[in-house]
């Protein structure tokens, strides 16, 4: 591929991957490539169909896995984004395979998926330097054991608000007396007032 810069002298711009891009890709190619989940493609065989010569496997498997990470799950914005978006173009190369290879590639991915994502997943965690016992997602760290947080935010919150209103509003009326000073006034005391 040439990389042109844009001059006067061109009549059609060549719009390449700049290179903060590439190496982006490049070090997405090797962390797969350390992985070693090639393994578990190798155990596919794609030469017993006929038809049109076949489509490098590994190239295939990064395209479609950065198609999923791009958001773009269905098999007909995996196709387009083969003709349309350049990091695509430069994982896959100079093929556009269809829908129907997207999917055929897939089903056959289906059996070892599992086995897949967990050496990436290894890897991507040595690369990282994390340890992988513990994980946080959304940056909460509320451990798993339902039983141990028992108050609720909201509802004890809300009542406590409500009673705090309810409390001014008595004291407008001049019905303060008995009213405890903290926590939730009970139903029956708000009743009698």
């Amino acid at each position: 591929m040439a990389y042109f810069t844009v001059s006067e002298d061109l009549l059609f711009y060549a719009c390449p991957l700049p290179l903060s891009e590439r190496k982006k890709l490049d070090a997405y190619l090797l962390l797969l490539e350390k992985s070693s989940a090639g393994k578990y493609l190798k155990q596919i065989n794609f030469d017993s169909d006929p038809g049109r010569p076949k489509i490098d496997q590994c190239r295939l498997f990064a395209a479609v896995l950065y198609c999923f990470a791009l958001g773009k799950a269905s098999l007909r914005e995996m196709e387009t984004a083969c003709f349309t978006d350049l990091r695509i173009i430069y994982l896959i190369g100079d093929v556009q395979p269809s829908a129907a290879s997207f999917s055929r590639f897939v089903t056959s991915l289906i059996p070892n998926m599992p086995a897949i994502f967990a050496t990436i997943m290894k890897r991507i965690f040595s690369e990282c330097g994390k340890d992988m016992d513990t994980l946080y997602l959304d940056g909460s760290k509320f451990e798993a054991n339902a039983n141990k947080y028992k108050f609720v935010w909201k509802p004890t919150t809300l009542h406590l608000r409500l009673s705090e209103k309810v409390a001014n509003l008595l004291k407008l009326m001049h019905l303060e007396e008995s009213l405890p000073n903290e926590g939730v006034i009970p139903a029956k005391t708000i009743m009698k007032k």
